[in-house]
């Protein structure tokens, strides 16, 4: 067994589909089996903003580093610690074109070009979508929510959660992969569009 493993993903996404950016947060539960002073996560194309170290007295800052060429980021903890962990991390990435992690499609509709963003993490494309243990053998459960303009359509191949609207042009959709999967497999991709379907339910493919 690997000294550090992650046991569940929280990520939040928002999609610009004009800009073909996203913002994203990604809250990682880990279990090391000894004391470690750092965490190694795979991460490429992503802008990192912030980590930190949570605990139940609150958040504490963690210095960082990205490493392009080896795509990592390595998470420097404030102090060395072993068991359950969680992290935080504030990111952006782009909706590249070239049909890897999350990635834009072009389509017509009614004689205009419109878009779809989607995702594509096989083998190991996740880390362009949000900082992960981006290797087949680690597994998890992953909560996903993006929040898109109401004039979109989020779907995935995971169970749907009630959609959540606030009074702004917003609203929030969500999932949940409840089998263990790899990030490195489409059972927990997503896709905002402007397609009508409003549900897709399917079990993990691991």
């Amino acid at each position: 067994m690997p000294d550090l493993i992650a046991l569940n993903y929280r990520i939040r996404l928002v999609p610009d589909l004009v800009r073909f950016t996203f913002d994203g947060r990604v809250d990682i539960q880990l279990e090391a089996s000894k004391p470690v002073a750092q965490i190694m996560l795979n991460a490429v194309e992503l802008a990192v903003w912030r980590c930190s170290l949570e605990r139940p007295d609150g958040g504490a800052a963690c210095a960082f580093r990205v490493d392009p060429a080896a795509e990592q980021l390595c998470i420097v903890l404030p102090e060395t610690v072993s068991g359950q962990i969680r992290i935080q991390i504030d990111y952006a990435g782009k909706i590249n074109d070239r049909m890897a992690g999350f990635y834009r499609s072009r389509y017509t509709r009614d004689g205009r070009t419109e878009h779809i963003a989607v995702t594509q993490f096989e083998e190991s494309d996740a880390r362009r979508a949000f900082p992960c243990l981006d290797h087949p053998a680690q597994k998890a459960v992953f909560d996903i929510e993006l929040e898109v303009d109401r004039s979109l359509t989020a779907v995935s191949n995971t169970e749907i959660r009630p959609r959540r609207s606030w009074k702004t042009a917003k609203s929030a959709w969500s999932s949940r992969a409840r089998r263990r999967c790899p990030p490195t497999s489409s059972s927990s991709g997503w896709a905002p569009s402007k397609h009508s379907r409003t549900t897709s339910t399917a079990g993990c493919a691991c």
